[in-house]
């Protein structure tokens, strides 16, 4: 099968977490998925407040593993539950953005 990927590495500079690199980090992604970073239009001030890693977790400059990373879980409340258990992306897909704009030859 013939690969989409190029190797331009638009999706990693665009990643909030900085989740990718040679592999996707899924633990990193998945905090950053669930809005950890400042870019997150449902973050409030109070978010992680008095947190002693908040700004380095909201500037995405935090390596979370899978103990870290579902020790924060609990904070990324944004958004209401739902009775369907979806998980809604609040890092934008940045990535994914990044990646079809340059398939597309629009950067």
């Amino acid at each position: 099968t013939e690969q989409i990927c190029d190797g331009c590495g638009a999706c990693a500079e665009s990643c909030p977490g900085k989740a990718i690199g040679d592999t996707l980090d899924t633990w990193q992604c998945s905090v950053y998925y669930k809005g950890a970073h400042k870019s997150n239009p449902f973050m409030t001030e109070d978010f992680l407040k008095g947190h002693p890693e908040r700004e380095a977790i909201i500037n995405g400059e935090k390596r979370f593993d899978a103990v870290s990373a579902r020790e924060i879980y609990p904070e990324l409340n944004f958004l209401p539950n739902t009775q369907w258990g979806y998980s809604p992306c609040l890092c934008g897909r940045k990535c994914d953005i990044a990646c079809y704009k340059h398939l597309v030859g629009e950067l």
